[in-house]
């Protein structure tokens, strides 16, 4: 079998990690390429259920997993969810786990900026997560945010730390009372440096090194193509690129590297958050679909928005996409 991406052809909470689970015993690798912890992997193996929001599920099957760069990391939660698997008596360690060096940091006081933002939106939200991934995406594309590699130097992150919570502050002084603490930040992030540094690495030069040239990839993808912050229903999107060609991007290789793209969908379509849906649900029916599916958001909790199955937007996804197949999950 070649190489193989895996994405949601839909608005995501398509079943992507049953699929993943299914197939990762194939290869070798499996790869995380783009989004944060607002997106969740929910897999069930006889009495266990494991919830993931940033770690690769290809954890579970004890293969070696990586963390592209284009992905945005809560550091504190990544360190929780490695916590949470350790009780399950799965052990995350860098034999298993690489992060891309140059991934981008995402810091407790991006979630406060992105519910406040939302709740000044009033009835004109977004419908984000609240966990702070778009102001985080914001702080990359601004050249202003911290990188993996930053916390390799206290000195240097004080500094880089310092303009960004400068530039925020202007922000939060003017809409609301509570300000970033420096000293608080700083102090917390050097509190766990020592336990992120170990899983960073250069995951290009790791990936087309001579001892990977024969090991199957599966890349992972996060949400939906018609959630892609280009090709999507915008301004109602995440804030990464979620279409296959990005995988490439993110894990620094050569397209031809993300192999066959697998599209996944459900007999019915789901959304989260706000935006056109033009097959929904809005009577009894939507909310009984939700039920009979399990259709709660794994970070809000809230029943996800349900619709008939959408052929015309899932045609322009395979359209944007390059999909090669389509699977099935419900």
């Amino acid at each position: 079998m070649k190489n193989l991406t895996i994405v949601g052809a839909q608005w995501g909470d398509e079943g992507k990690g049953k699929i993943v689970d299914h197939l990762c015993g194939k290869f070798d690798v499996v790869l995380r390429f783009q989004g944060g912890h607002n997106a969740g992997h929910t897999i069930v193996i006889k009495d266990k259920k494991f919830i993931l929001s940033i770690l690769p599920s290809g954890l579970i099957r004890n293969k070696l997993c990586v963390i592209g760069s284009s992905v945005v990391i809560d550091p504190f939660h990544f360190l929780n969810e490695i916590n949470l698997l350790k009780k399950k008596r799965i052990i995350v360690t860098k034999e298993n786990l690489r992060i891309s060096n140059n991934a981008s940091i995402l810091l407790p006081f991006h979630s406060l900026i992105d519910q406040i933002r939302e709740n000044k939106l009033s009835k004109k939200k977004i419908g984000t997560t609240g966990r702070g991934i778009g102001p985080c995406y914001e702080d990359k594309i601004a050249r202003r945010g911290l990188k993996i590699y930053d916390l390799e130097d206290i000195n240097h992150l004080k500094n880089r730390l310092k303009n960004l919570i400068n530039f925020h502050n202007i922000f939060l002084k003017s809409v609301s009372k509570k300000i970033i603490s420096f000293n608080e930040i700083l102090k917390s992030l050097v509190s766990i440096r020592k336990k992120i540094l170990p899983f960073s690495e250069d995951v290009s030069e790791l990936l087309n090194s001579k001892k990977f040239s024969n090991k199957k990839f599966l890349f992972e993808g996060a949400q939906g193509l018609m959630l892609d912050v280009d090709h999507g229903t915008f301004p109602f999107v995440t804030s990464s690129n979620t279409i296959p060609a990005s995988a490439a991007i993110s894990l620094g290789v050569k397209p031809s590297k993300i192999g066959n793209i697998l599209g996944i969908v459900k007999a019915y379509t789901t959304r989260v958050g706000e935006g056109p849906f033009p097959t929904e649900l809005r009577s009894g029916q939507g909310l009984e679909l939700a039920k009979k599916g399990n259709e709660f958001g794994s970070v809000t909790g809230r029943p996800r928005r349900c619709g008939w199955f959408d052929a015309v937007q899932c045609k322009k996804a395979i359209n944007i996409a390059g999909i090669d197949s389509l699977a099935l999950t419900k």
